[in-house]
């Protein structure tokens, strides 16, 4: 039934032969399982009732359904007809149905990827609207001062444009690889760098500390794995361009956040007064540089003691500590750092919030002149030369 099959059928028109062939290729052969499935049931019938047609007058048949003047082939004694405007139209081939996701598998998918969404949306944004901070996060974890900032608005885009491909269906398999490809490149830069970093918080989230050892893995594994789940039973990506532009409004949304930012760090007007050893201290005149600090941190404690060394002429400098403020003389003892010491924590940081510490807050009579995140290397030395705080 299904082998090839040559037809001929000769004639003769004025004196000469024609021939005509035809061959029939089983589509099995062509590889080609529509063609078979259209071939058994087409237009409602099969290919046994095609052949016994063929067979029963093979040299009367025609492409078109008519019938061959035996004495002329060339001309047509009946007509083919259409039965309805269907007939003369071009029809979409068959296609298997799609088959529906079980709904226990629907749900995993659903929960992972809201789960990694919400995770990098946090974080993402964050790292976006606080630029500066998350640098300085990047730098305690060992990335070169010099592309602190750059990284931080990399990572940001990349994780925010992870978490809202995730959201998308029709993008999740896309954002699902995206967000994956990041939590190996960490993992690989945190095993690489895990003698220097173990017990050092890795600065993922604003309100989340996480110190580098064993349970980070253990996290970052599981978010690792919900990637997967959130991919896995994705419907097939589509739609490039919306894609990209999604990547373009980040893009977009990430240097205008920069950049507001940037604007408000000068200018701003510091509180007239604050209480400093017990007494109500003016800001509003000469060189003020306030220092956020944690007692406990050895960041800190190493910003303080390279501070120590700088000449701050006619410069004042408020140590402000935001933890266990009783062991801040002694901190300041240790480090050798000349301050005075505020504890109106409060009322400075509702002005010049921070995210990390240390930080550092220039003013000028009264006015924010610089907002000093950088505490690595040259800074904040270079920073405050520039601005006359230093000699």
């Amino acid at each position: 039934m299904f082998r090839p099959r040559l037809y001929l059928v000769i004639s003769r028109h004025q004196g000469r032969a024609l021939i005509e062939a035809n061959l029939d290729v089983p589509p099995l052969i062509r590889r080609d399982a529509v063609d078979l499935i259209h071939q058994i049931d087409s237009s409602g019938r099969g290919i046994g009732e095609s052949r016994r047609g063929q067979q029963q007058n093979p040299g009367q048949r025609d492409h078109a359904g008519g019938k061959r003047n035996p004495v002329n082939p060339f001309q047509m004694t009946e007509r083919a007809t259409i039965g309805t405007m269907n007939d003369s139209m071009a029809q979409a081939r068959g296609e298997f149905a799609r088959l529906e996701l079980p709904g226990w598998k629907t749900a995993l998918s659903w929960s992972a990827a809201v789960a990694l969404a919400l995770l990098f949306l946090a974080s993402g944004l964050w790292k976006i609207t606080d630029a500066q901070g998350a640098a300085v996060r990047m730098a305690q974890a060992r990335v070169p001062e010099s592309l602190s900032l750059a990284a931080a608005l990399f990572f940001g885009v990349a994780e925010t444009f992870g978490g809202v491909m995730v959201l998308v269906p029709r993008f999740r398999r896309w954002g699902a690889i995206l967000t994956g490809l990041l939590l190996i490149a960490f993992l690989v830069y945190v095993a690489w760098n895990y003698g220097a970093l173990r017990g050092e918080d890795c600065s993922c989230f604003p309100w989340v500390k996480r110190a580098v050892g064993p349970r980070f893995f253990i996290g970052d594994g599981i978010m690792l794995l919900l990637a997967v789940l959130a991919g896995l039973w994705a419907k097939r990506p589509e739609s490039l361009r919306s894609a990209v532009l999604v990547l373009g409004a980040v893009i977009v949304f990430a240097l205008v956040s920069y950049g507001v930012a940037a604007a408000r760090q000068t200018g701003t007007k510091a509180p007239d007064t604050i209480v400093v050893n017990g007494q109500p201290y003016s800001l509003q005149l000469g060189k003020v540089f306030l220092f956020f600090f944690d007692p406990e941190c050895m960041h800190c404690f190493d910003a303080a003691k390279r501070m120590s060394h700088y000449n701050w002429g006619d410069t004042t400098v408020v140590a402000v500590p935001i933890e266990e403020p009783q062991v801040a003389p002694q901190f300041l003892k240790d480090t050798g750092l000349t301050a005075v010491l505020s504890n109106d924590l409060q009322k400075l940081k509702k002005v010049f919030p921070y995210v990390s510490v240390p930080a550092g807050i220039a003013l000028q009579k009264g006015r924010e002149k610089a907002a000093l995140t950088k505490f690595e290397d040259q800074e904040p030395g270079a920073t405050l030369k520039k601005l006359g705080f230093i000699e």
